[in-house]
């Protein structure tokens, strides 16, 4: 058994040989050190911990949820809502005009520029059927109602994660007024006063259908007394034309999908944008079209606080520890920066279901970046825990992605159990630099099998 267990780890080690390019030197924050030595903190509450149980929706929104789906067809409006969930998990970007024209050549070649107009209008509608990849949704009334059955709960989960995350990392942020792009049913607003009920005295939300605002209101609304029960809450179809009244916290949450093109979506986020007074949140899901859809409006964003003459500059608080581009990017991967969001569904009604949400966020704030903000290397993929070594593959502050090999011989135990009790989304409380002799630090030193044949 313990050959076995010797050539197992052996292996290992030489895989990790062949990958590295290259050490990096791992300490752990003396602040956290002298936490951990004194007993006053656990290291699976290390600071950098982001994990929170399965989120619940507020009791007297639950109530009101049933109340409004009661008054209809529960079975078929459950049933329309697991079509919608569906297809929204699957939605891809809509297919650009220039990739139409492309197709119309590479399809009908010569032919194409004797095609009458009807019959070009046509054939256009038939290449986006063919790659199906958009399609505009018209919510009425009852695909309303399924919306709200299908993606309150996890939507709510969602943002309520990503805000408290933005209180985690910035205590001192209490918002006093709020902004919703896309509002839908609701859930960023009852998030947001779940988060700064104390703070916020303003809600604007802005949704292009009159039905899901009709909802929204109707969740708000005391069925007894007919108050609302969120006070300064306004409701609106379209973006206001003026940019003078600014809000410190702007949020489009499951919103940008819903828009036919790129340049709609950068025209969106540029007024979502100059109507900020401080911070602007974006959440998709997790899937490659929400990611791009996100990483396009983060680096829309900062590019064009760069250009801009006297701009007083902007940064990502989370979850990037940097404003470069993304190292995902660079590296030609399929795989998203996305983060597990658990929840507790409410349907079906009298039984506990849990679920887990796959979404992609970027929080983005007015002005520089501070000296002394958190620019912790988070953990974009699952850790890998070995009998002796734990492995991280953390994106970092200078904008690159780095597989963090530690040990507890190597590293030290408070190092060594932070990083084991950390997972995806996690921030490591590390300081990482690069080493220049890599011979003298080579992998070996931190290979298990040493320890084995000690045994």
């Amino acid at each position: 058994m313990k050959y076995m267990r010797c050539l197992i780890n052996s292996y290992i080690c030489q895989f990790h040989k062949c990958y590295f390019s290259s050490k990096h030197s791992v300490e752990l924050l003396p602040e956290v050190q002298t936490l951990l030595d004194s007993g006053v903190m656990k290291h699976r509450k290390h600071p950098g911990i982001r994990k929170l149980p399965p989120l619940q929706l507020p009791a007297d929104l639950i109530e009101a949820v049933y109340r409004l789906v009661s008054n209809e067809n529960e079975s078929r409006i459950l049933k329309e809502a697991a079509e919608l969930k569906s297809f929204l998990a699957s939605r891809r970007l809509p297919i650009e005009e220039d990739e139409v024209n492309f197709r119309l050549a590479k399809y009908f070649g010569p032919n194409k520029d004797v095609m009458t107009k009807e019959q070009l209008i046509k054939a256009k509608r038939n290449i986006r059927c063919e790659f199906g990849r958009w399609k505009p949704i018209e919510y009425n009334y009852y695909q309303c109602l399924a919306y709200l059955a299908g993606k309150l709960t996890s939507n709510y989960a969602s943002i309520y994660k990503v805000f408290s995350e933005v209180n985690s990392v910035l205590p001192s942020f209490q918002p006093r007024s709020f902004f919703d792009f896309g509002s839908g049913v609701g859930s960023a607003v009852w998030a947001a006063n779940a988060m700064w009920e104390k703070s916020l005295d303003e809600y604007f939300c802005v949704d292009s259908s009159a039905s899901m605002n009709e909802i929204s209101q109707a969740l708000l609304t005391d069925e007894n007394t007919g108050k609302s029960s969120i006070k300064n809450i306004f409701f609106r179809q379209f973006l206001p034309a003026s940019d003078n009244i600014k809000y410190d916290l702007v949020v489009s949450a499951f919103s940008l999908l819903d828009l036919p093109s790129v340049e709609e979506r950068v025209r969106t986020i540029d007024t979502l944008w100059r109507k900020t007074k401080d911070i602007l949140v974006i959440i998709e899901n997790g899937n490659l079209s929400g990611f791009f859809s996100v990483l396009d409006a983060r680096d829309y964003v900062l590019q064009i606080e760069k250009q801009l003459p006297d701009s007083n500059g902007a940064h990502v608080v989370i979850p990037c520890p940097h404003e470069f581009s993304c190292p995902l990017m660079k590296e030609g991967s399929k795989k998203t920066c996305g983060f597990y969001v658990p929840y507790e569904d409410i349907f079906p009604r009298q039984r506990t279901v849990l679920k887990k949400d796959w979404i992609s966020y970027v929080v983005l704030r007015k002005g520089p970046r501070p000296t002394d903000s958190n620019m912790w290397p988070r953990i974009v993929q699952p850790v890998l825990k070995k009998s002796h070594f734990v492995i991280c593959r953390a994106c970092c502050s200078d904008g690159m992605l780095k597989e963090l090999t530690i040990t507890k011989a190597r590293h030290g135990r408070h190092a060594y159990r932070c990083a084991r009790s950390s997972s995806l989304g996690d921030q490591l409380p590390l300081n990482i630099e690069q080493l220049e002799n890599n011979k003298d630090n080579s992998v070996t030193e931190d290979c298990p099998e040493k320890k084995i044949n000690k045994e």
